[in-house]
Parts: structure tokens; sequence; C-alpha cells
């Protein structure tokens, strides 16, 4: 027998924020040692780090928002197990995109 979807989604949200913490930390070390040192790798490096943090940050933007609204906003409306079970929500589809690629093969 699984966890409910609602505790799932909270523990995912608190491992999330924590290796979020990792990675920012690591992301400021990279650019500390980046930034000091010259050289051809610093023009790719920056830059792709510089993605990967905004990425990770707007998924976890987007999870924070899908917390909110499953047990505070909408909790009145909806059950937060049923809020997480509706797939076709906008903001699940969005905080699934934020780490895929879009498919160009349509």
């Amino acid at each position: 027998m699984g966890i409910p979807l609602d505790k799932a989604s909270l523990l995912a949200l608190f491992l999330e924020t924590l290796f979020y913490g990792v990675f920012f930390t690591l992301y400021c070390l990279t650019m500390f040692i980046l930034l000091k040192k010259s050289g051809m790798n610093q023009r790719l490096l920056i830059p792709v780090a510089t993605v990967l943090l905004c990425i990770a940050t707007a998924h976890l933007i987007v999870d924070f928002v899908r917390i909110l609204e499953a047990f505070v906003f909408k909790v009145d409306m909806i059950s937060a197990d049923a809020y997480y079970s509706n797939l076709a929500a906008p903001l699940e589809y969005a905080k699934n995109r934020t780490l895929r690629y879009p498919n160009h093969s349509r």
C-alpha cells in the first residue's frame, strides 16, 4: 500500500527544498571559482550553471504554488488528494515541463 498523493507531495517538497539548498550552495561555490579563473570553460559553464539554477528555481516555485493551492486556497472546494490526482491541471503541466524539453515531434 502506497502513501497518499497529498502526503507524498509534502514529502517531495521538503526533499526538493533540501536539495535545492545544496544545489544553490554548490552554484555559489562554482561561480566563485569560475569568476576567479579565466579560460574558455568559463564562457560555457557560467551560462549553463545559471540556466540550471533558473530551471530548478522555477520548478520549486511551481511546487510551492501547488502546495498552497491544495492545502490553503482550494481546501474548501476540493480535497488535496483530488487536487493532486488531476494530471490535466495547468500547474501540473508547468511543473512537468520545467524539467523536460518540449516535444517537437508533433
